[in-house]
């Protein structure tokens, strides 16, 4: 049962790269004359799909259509293209996708490495059920789901820390759920005590400030899973130190893209290692849902 959990995990790890973790482009390869579908979009991938134009979901449908019917995974875990920029010129498809891609693929060979060995460094008894899953298989699994249409239907049935518990009605049954599964956690380092509404986004300027403290918090969630009695199992690590370019362009992309004027404002009272800590959690008042994005609780189940 827990290989098969993790093996999820591997193959949703795949899956993530779809979203195109949303970075800026710069340059321009031409489409020699071919009409596109759309312009350029660097937030394709992250701006939800009710807000896409028609244009812009066809322009996403060609390009997965071709990355999932044109790419492959070598036995080293690197990705291999067997598309060219005439490739999406060809389809009408901006070719700043290709450079944009190219690199993606790349930091998700290096991201799944990555999980793998902290995962050993962490817990060497989970590390030897992992030893049989390899990039390759997780991808050409994810492939058959995508192409199948089971991905799309996994993705719809997903829960989160803030959604498994009591049906979710208002923005605080959100924060019931959150408070219930973590107070209740077979395992958990961190502790949300408290809950607070204090207005709502006003402006650009003053969501930065919520984010900044966003970002000063001192830990991060590496991996939660459910035990078979329903109780969560929720690690953590002290927060990695990154560059202030890295916390700009997340800035740049939760205003841009996830949290607009009008989103509620929840303050979090945690705490981690004995030290109280403040998080906020941005409501989109439309549907009572949180902001996941970059969101330290956004985990699925």
């Amino acid at each position: 049962m827990r290989a098969v959990k993790f093996s999820s995990l591997a193959i949703a790890f795949i899956a993530s790269f779809i979203t195109f973790t949303a970075c800026i482009m710069t340059g321009c390869d031409g489409n020699s004359g071919n009409k596109l579908i759309a312009e350029y979009e660097p937030y394709l991938f992250v701006i939800p799909e009710n807000d896409l134009t028609d244009e812009q979901k066809e322009l996403k449908s060609e390009i997965l259509d071709l990355f999932w019917n044109n790419t492959s995974v070598n036995d080293d875990n690197d990705f291999v293209l067997n598309f060219d920029r005439k490739d999406l010129a060809d389809r009408g498809i901006p070719t700043e996708y290709y450079r944009y891609i190219r690199k993606e693929l790349k930091n998700t060979s290096r991201g799944f490495e990555k999980i793998l060995k902290e995962i050993h460094e962490e817990d060497p008894a989970v590390a030897k059920e992992l030893a049989c899953i390899s990039l390759k298989d997780s991808f050409l699994q994810a492939k058959d789901e995508y192409l199948s249409g089971k991905m799309s239907e996994t993705a719809i049935n997903l829960t989160s820390l803030f959604d498994n518990g009591i049906d979710v009605c208002t923005a605080e049954d959100n924060f019931e759920n959150l408070l219930h599964i973590i107070g209740n956690a077979a395992e958990s380092p961190i502790i949300v005590s408290t809950y607070e509404f204090i207005g709502k986004v006003q402006d650009e300027t003053s969501l930065r400030e919520y984010l900044s403290v966003n970002m000063a918090a001192p830990i991060e969630i590496t991996s939660v899973s459910v035990t078979e009695d329903g109780q969560a199992k929720i690690s953590c690590s002290p927060a990695k130190k990154r560059s202030d370019r890295y916390y700009k362009y997340i800035a740049d992309e939760l205003a841009a893209v996830h949290v607009k004027p009008g989103f509620e404002i929840y303050k979090l009272d945690c705490e981690y290692d004995a030290a109280p800590f403040v998080y906020y959690v941005f409501i989109n008042p439309a549907d009572s849902k949180p902001v996941l994005k970059y969101n330290i609780f956004g985990w699925g189940l």
